[in-house]
């Protein structure tokens, strides 16, 4: 499985450490993406003193989200989860018990701005949110 939700919850395993059974892989469970995400959207937009739900178009955490319009994206990087799980279907493929291999957790994020949705909103991201960027959508 890649980006799980919550494997234990789903019944797919008995802990991230030690999953038992045939199933194995990635989960997205435990990562703390809101705070972060609360941490970026204040550097982002400095002058809101409250933030709220926030709709089309906002921040999310699927990198398929700037490219459709949304202002920001912070979440889990697709391609280090997707080359992480090859590297486990090549130890199940050399003889590596499902039971035994850890469900993993995230360790790589990444976050979009969309400059186009920023100018739209009439929003100037600040520089040094902008550094912070792994890709800027223009």
């Amino acid at each position: 499985m890649v980006l799980a939700q919550d494997p234990i919850a789903s019944g797919f395993a008995r802990s991230l450490a030690q999953p038992g059974g045939n199933i194995t892989g990635l989960t997205v469970q435990g990562t703390d993406m809101q705070g972060k995400v609360m941490q970026i959207l204040r550097e982002a937009v400095p002058a809101a003193s409250r933030v709220g739900i926030l709709w089309l178009p906002s921040i999310a955490q699927a990198a398929w989200w700037g490219e459709a319009g949304g202002l920001l994206v912070y979440g889990v990087k697709d391609s280090d989860q997707y080359d992480r799980a090859a590297q486990y279907v090549a130890k199940i493929l050399r003889g590596a018990k499902t039971a035994n291999l850890p469900i993993q957790q995230p360790t790589r994020f990444e976050l979009q701005i969309n400059l186009k949705t920023a100018q739209a909103l009439k929003l100037t991201i600040p520089k040094t949110v902008i550094l912070q960027a792994d890709k800027i959508l223009e």
